[in-house]
């Protein structure tokens, strides 16, 4: 069984490598009050507010993980970029960003080595500009610039077409490393072996979808020129979510006894789930494109 309790970006949180002992999610909504004589105050929707993590844990580095853990989690930081966030069985819980990372030790040992490090990791959810509140906020669309419209198309194909390239470097040899594994993984190898294929079928789909749709936007001038290329990307994000969610399923159910088997499963799931995470991105960026225009 595998000891990774969640999985953030590429790094994985556990015994050993760094432990959160807790996990506090608070999650705000908007609500805009307007007050009324004799009567409670009248609430409007205005949107969601801040979603976020705290994850406070503790890490031995002379027993288990070393001492570059937290420094991990600094240089992810520093990248500035949302990383996908997926729990120990494999669920997608969104993008988030790191906002803080806090460290404390204490039991020092030779050369200041702290023996105990306690750390806090402060996770917020990330939204693009394509999550809208429902119908809360009106778009107006009877005058839209044309260069800032053909960006946010530009964006989406171009999420589509360049995400997936790592994505469909992994999950090749995924396939490849699985299929040796066949012996390992036992009765469910053919099911297994079908199931990533598939999800490697499905990242290669959004990746094909994403050039397509970059070439159809090529030299547009007017904003009639660009739903076509948007409609495009809004079916192709939907085909390959739903063909990642049934192969991730697939995997998900998977029992194998070989521990680098059932590593190289669930690491393949992983990939598949962040395939799915990027084509649902790419298909509410596309129909937020497409809203604009009316």
């Amino acid at each position: 069984m595998s000891d990774i309790m969640m999985r953030l970006g590429s790094f994985g949180f556990g015994i050993t490598t760094a432990a959160y002992q807790e996990l506090q999610r608070r999650t705000a909504y908007k609500w805009a009050s307007n007050e009324r004589f004799g009567k409670d105050d009248a609430l409007q929707a205005t949107g969601y507010g801040a979603d976020t993590i705290s994850l406070p844990g503790v890490i031995y580095p002379e027993f288990f993980s070393g001492t570059e853990q937290v420094n991990e989690l600094r240089d992810m930081a520093m990248q500035l970029e949302p990383q996908t966030l997926i729990d120990g069985r494999g669920n997608m819980l969104g993008q988030w960003v790191i906002e803080e990372v806090e460290e404390r030790g204490t039991i020092f040992g030779p050369q200041g080595v702290a023996l105990k490090q306690e750390f806090t990791l402060s996770l917020r959810r990330y939204q693009d500009d394509g999550e809208d509140f429902g119908n809360a906020i009106e778009v107006v669309t009877s005058a839209i610039p044309v260069p800032s419209t053909l960006s946010s198309a530009t964006q989406a194909a171009s999420s589509a077409a360049k995400g997936t390239t790592s994505l469909v470097s992994s999950l090749t040899s995924a396939v490849s490393t699985i299929t040796g594994m066949a012996g390992a993984i036992g009765a469910q190898a053919s099911s297994i072996n079908a199931a990533v294929r598939n999800g490697l079928n499905a990242a290669k789909r959004l990746q094909n979808g994403g050039s397509d749709a970059l070439r159809m936007l090529s030299g547009v001038k007017s904003i009639t020129s660009i739903p076509s290329a948007m409609n495009s990307l809004v079916n192709v994000g939907g085909e390959v979510s739903r063909a990642a969610g049934a192969a991730s399923g697939v995997l998900k159910l998977a029992n194998i006894a070989d521990q680098t088997a059932a590593s190289a499963v669930r690491n393949a799931m992983i990939d598949i789930n962040r395939v799915n995470v990027l084509a649902v991105s790419v298909r509410t960026s596309a129909q937020s494109v497409l809203t604009k225009i009316g």
